[in-house]
């Protein structure tokens, strides 16, 4: 009786401890825990939590897909996923767990205990333990580094999906092994997070670069990073926060972005379309804005090499496609049709190409045309050239150079195949590049210049010439009308006396009546000197105002009763003519 009871009471408090263990596990899982250690478990509906609350790692299902799979979103939106573990192996039904195996190595394994994804760390011992950190990065080191990324066996910002954080180190890809080891790859659809077709990677070429391709074709890059920005920068939200690092012992540099506000929540994604989108979450409204786009669905010269080789892409010229000075499209009935792909090619066979092709023949050397405000082209080198005319004679001497450029903070840059994916900038008008031309070209293009430069004179000078030609006409005009008044010197003047004159005819001309009758009898007007029209205007030069006489009070009385004894005059005149 006793031990029966002994035996209750162990069973009762091994039920207890089992039911505590439990509990304190699920409480452990579901609020802030961000650490996981060996022989703990993480299944489907328990999650770690990083120490800002901003990162959650669990399980999930995209979309409206039923698969279970583990990732990291942010807590704000659970489906805002920025990495995901067996994103090309998922698992059906909620019975998946993840933890650390007998090897060190995380594990996702499911319903039937088989593995479904492993970080796959040789050499590791089992003394790992796993952390989320603030970061969103996800990172498997010893017990006693935990945390520590420096010394971390695996870390999920190495092994990216289709995101970028803040604080993730992405390599500049030096050679085809770190491309393929560290690229975004989108997912499939919005449903799929297995790899799709679409790629963002950086890459070194020339100048460290940021490019998008479908498959093995390149569908959009950004331009050249000169140590501070990409230069003539397309990118408005990529000019500040971007940083390279310097080269480690391998020769390879690293891209980081860390936001002016760190409070921000921001993120970079390739979308399963093709499109690289940053975004930035919104608080206030409760979703995520959309800061850029790349390729701009709005702009078509964002597509990669849109008007093909040797053309300029312009979306605000009415013609889309230019060849470039010295060239012509190849293709012309499909560039007449608006399908330029087939690009352009040289109205004239180079200097260089042609010495070889014909030994001893003569002809000046090329030279080389400057391009400003462009889109630096793809697939450029480096040469050790300290200075814009090293630069240019190392590749005047290379026949393989078609072009060269001198970038501050990249250095000489030289292109030995087709001018590629070539875009006007507004931005980048300090950017030049020079491409070679034989030096027909550029002497015509000289031609050019000079009769635009002539034609460009006359039609601002011009104008002003027409204007200041007929300002003078009338000026000179003015003053010869007032010179060709005859002088109205005491001598000169023209006194007519109308008694002594017998043409009625001119006196019809002068103002007044010529004489009077008074009682029947003709009487001669008094006798006053009449002068003609052309003296009156000589001497008051054109009746100007200054000339005009009376303006004095006396005067002006005075000529008040003159007025008035005119009038009476007049009426007396009247009544004697009318015979009253």
């Amino acid at each position: 009786m006793i031990w029966k009871l002994v035996t209750k009471t162990h069973f009762l408090f091994f039920y207890l401890a089992s039911l505590i263990f439990l509990l304190y596990s699920f409480a452990r899982f579901s609020h802030g825990v961000d650490i996981i250690r060996q022989g703990q478990l993480i299944r489907d509906g328990d999650a770690l939590i990083s120490g800002n609350e901003i990162f959650e790692l669990g399980f999930f299902s995209p979309g409206n897909s039923t698969f279970r799979f583990v990732g990291i979103w942010y807590k704000v939106d659970v489906k805002a996923v920025v990495w995901v573990a067996n994103r090309d192996k998922p698992i059906s039904g909620r019975g998946g767990v993840l933890t650390i195996g007998a090897d060190g190595n995380l594990v996702v394994l499911d319903v039937h205990n088989s593995l479904v994804w492993s970080s796959n760390v040789s050499g590791l011992l089992n003394n790992t333990a796993a952390i989320l950190q603030n970061t969103g990065n996800f990172v498997l080191s010893r017990n006693e580094s935990v945390g520590d990324t420096s010394r971390a066996h695996w870390q999920s910002f190495n092994h990216p999906t289709d995101t970028l954080l803040p604080e993730m180190r992405v390599p500049v890809a030096v050679n085809s092994a770190i491309r393929d080891y560290r690229a975004f790859r989108a997912w499939k659809s919005v449903s799929d997070p297995s790899p799709g077709n679409y790629t963002m990677d950086t890459v070194a070429l020339g100048g460290p670069q940021i490019v998008i391709s479908d498959q093995t074709r390149r569908r959009w890059r950004s331009v050249q990073w000169n140590s501070l920005i990409f230069t003539g920068d397309n990118l408005d939200n990529f000019l500040y926060g971007f940083k390279l690092s310097a080269p480690d012992e391998n020769r390879t540099q690293y891209f980081t972005y860390v936001p002016s506000n760190l409070s921000d929540l921001l993120r970079f994604r390739i979308g399963w379309d093709g499109r690289e989108e940053q975004l930035r979450w919104d608080d206030r409204e409760k979703n995520w804005r959309v800061l850029q786009t790349h390729p701009d669905p709005t702009y078509n010269c964002e597509l990669y090499n849109h008007c093909g080789n040797y053309a300029t892409c312009d979306n605000l010229n009415s013609q889309r496609c230019n060849c470039l000075e010295g060239f012509r499209p190849k293709f012309p009935d499909q560039w007449s049709r608006g399908n330029w792909s087939g690009g352009s090619e040289r109205k004239m066979e180079l200097q260089c190409q042609r010495t070889y092709n014909a030994a001893g023949q003569n002809s000046k050397p090329d030279g080389f045309k400057g391009v400003k405000g462009m889109k630096l082209p793809d697939f450029s080198s480096l040469f050790p050239a300290g200075n814009l005319d090293a630069c240019r004679r190392s590749c005047l001497e290379n026949c393989l150079c078609s072009a060269y450029a001198f970038v501050s903070g990249i250095g000489c840059m030289v292109w030995t195949g087709d001018l590629v994916d070539m875009q006007h900038f507004e931005q980048s008008r300090n950017l030049q590049f020079f491409y070679r031309l034989p030096h027909s070209e550029l002497e015509v293009d000289s031609g050019i210049k000079v009769s635009n430069l002539v034609i460009i004179i006359i039609s601002l000078v011009g104008p002003f010439i027409l204007v200041a030609s007929l300002w003078l006409l009338w000026r000179y005009k003015k003053k010869l009308k007032v010179s060709s008044m005859p002088c109205c010197k005491d001598d000169d003047v023209v006194v007519f006396d109308v008694s002594k004159s017998k043409s009625k005819g001119f006196l019809a001309d002068l103002s007044g009546p010529s004489d009077i009758r008074i009682d029947g009898n003709e009487v001669n007007g008094p006798e006053l000197p009449i002068f003609n029209f052309g003296c009156v205007a000589a001497a008051t030069n054109n009746f100007c105002e200054a000339n005009r006489l009376g303006q004095g009070v006396l005067v002006q009385s005075t000529r008040e009763s003159f007025l008035r004894s005119r009038n009476s005059c007049k009426e007396a005149f009247r009544q004697v003519w009318t015979g009253r």
